[in-house]
């Protein structure tokens, strides 16, 4: 609109010679350059002499053109989108025949279409990882569902994705799969995405047909989602394999393929890893690279779980944040002590424990005889009223005799079994350790003055 106003004015204001001659001479340079196909500088020229002669509305035809022209062999969309303004411009004076102006437009107006319509296709196809699934998410709001779930199968496809683009791609695909009527195929992404996120919350009710495929993936998992555990090594002994004690517990959606270990010594550089196809052998760090290493070194490790074409499901550790394990070499079981040895027994620490085994046999021999004479005295007591052999029947002397010795014998047991057992105690307590150092060993003290 900046070039009708001195369009307008034109009739009112005359062009002056010198302008009209810069002008003429603007319009020439910018023919030349025009049929020299060099389009851009002959635009900016058609504009100076428009500028100079608004009167000449022709100008602004021309001008138009070769923004036209310069689009249509650079692409450039700034040229695009000035060549329309110029055409707008141009009808709206009648610069030209109005189906001429007409013509420029609609050819305009195809080829910019044209050009989007590329653009996306480029977007498309060279969109990969976390771009592709942005792209495939303003698709679906768009209600471009096929277009939207064919980013989410190819970022699917890809090798090595994180777990946080994995879930998103499974998302997509399970909207735009349900948009588009196939019900299998959402609630197969939906069985998937609810296995590595169960906190998922259900569509809401304004998109039923995903809604009901998220339920019925729900209601086939029963609660189950994936569950990987990973119960930290202990010592390990050099030369000997160790099993990484790492449970699949649970893969409702079968999505586990493989599960990778890495393992170093403590500060030793890179990672060495192995790979175990699950289900199948389980992880098992080699005796090879245990047998290597000195006792009390240090191992680092960390195991990732991965899915088809290597997408990580769960990381356990890091190789930033390994794992600890030690190498350590069991103690030797402890030799029987030679006779003379520095580590044998005293003989009266022997002789204590002896003697104190011994006192406590007999401590409960009395005890139980003294039971037996408590027993047997209950029972005199209510046929004589008391044990005593004057103040019983002969027919009950035999039991008096019995009474009257399990009584004297415990009582001898005790006094026994108690001097044995502190005895013993005492022997053991202050006894040496040890019989002293063994024969030949020690110190020769020198019998001369």
């Amino acid at each position: 609109m900046s070039l009708l106003l001195p369009a307008l004015l034109a009739a009112l204001v005359a062009a002056s010679p010198g302008a009209t001659q810069k002008a003429k001479r603007a319009h020439d340079e910018a023919t030349v350059l025009f049929d020299l196909g060099r389009y851009a500088e002959a635009a900016k020229l058609f504009e100076e002499s428009y500028r100079l002669r608004p009167d000449r509305v022709g100008l602004l035809f021309n001008a138009a053109a070769a923004h036209e022209h310069t689009y249509r062999t650079t692409g450039d969309v700034q040229s695009l989108s000035r060549a329309l303004e110029l055409y707008r411009n141009c009808r709206a004076l009648r610069c030209v025949a109005p189906g001429q102006v007409d013509a420029a437009l609609d050819a305009l107006g195809r080829a910019r279409v044209e050009r989007e319509r590329r653009a996306e296709e480029e977007r498309l196809r060279s969109a990969a990882g976390q771009g592709a699934l942005e792209l495939s998410a303003r698709l679906l709001d768009e209600g471009r569902a096929q277009l939207a779930r064919g980013l989410a199968e190819r970022v699917l496809a890809e090798r090595g994705l994180s777990r946080a683009l994995a879930t998103e791609a499974r998302r997509l695909l399970a909207y735009s799969a349900s948009r588009m009527g196939d019900d299998a195929a959402a609630e197969q992404a939906f069985r998937e995405l609810l296995s590595l996120a169960p906190e998922l919350t259900a569509p809401t009710p304004g998109d039923p047909q995903a809604r009901r495929a998220f339920h019925a993936a729900r209601s086939a998992l029963s609660g189950k989602a994936l569950d990987v555990v990973l119960v930290p090594l202990g010592d390990l002994r050099p030369g000997l394999p160790a099993r990484l004690p790492l449970e699949v517990r649970a893969d409702p959606a079968s999505l586990v393929r493989e599960i990778v270990v890495g393992f170093r010594q403590k500060g030793a550089g890179a990672y060495a890893e192995l790979r175990f196809s699950h289900p199948g052998s389980a992880p098992v760090l080699p005796a090879g690279f245990l047998g290597a290493l000195g006792d009390g070194a240090v191992i680092e490790y960390y195991a990732r779980v991965l899915g088809e074409r290597e997408a990580a499901l769960v990381l356990l550790g890091s190789a930033d944040q390994p794992f600890h394990a030690r190498v350590a070499t069991p103690s030797p079981p402890r030799p029987p002590f030679p006779p003379g040895s520095a580590a044998e027994p005293s003989r009266w620490r022997t002789v204590g424990a002896v003697s104190t085994i011994a006192g406590g046999i007999v401590l409960a021999g009395g005890v139980t005889m003294w039971a037996v004479a408590k027993v047997l005295e209950t029972s005199l007591t209510r046929k004589c009223r008391t044990p005593a052999p004057g103040q019983c029947t002969p027919d009950l002397h035999a039991d008096v005799d019995t009474y009257e010795g399990a009584r004297a014998l415990s009582y001898s047991a005790l006094v026994v079994g108690t001097l044995a057992t502190s005895g013993g105690l005492a022997l053991w307590v202050l006894g040496p350790e040890s019989e002293g150092a063994p024969t030949g060993v020690g110190v020769t003290l020198s019998r001369r003055f």
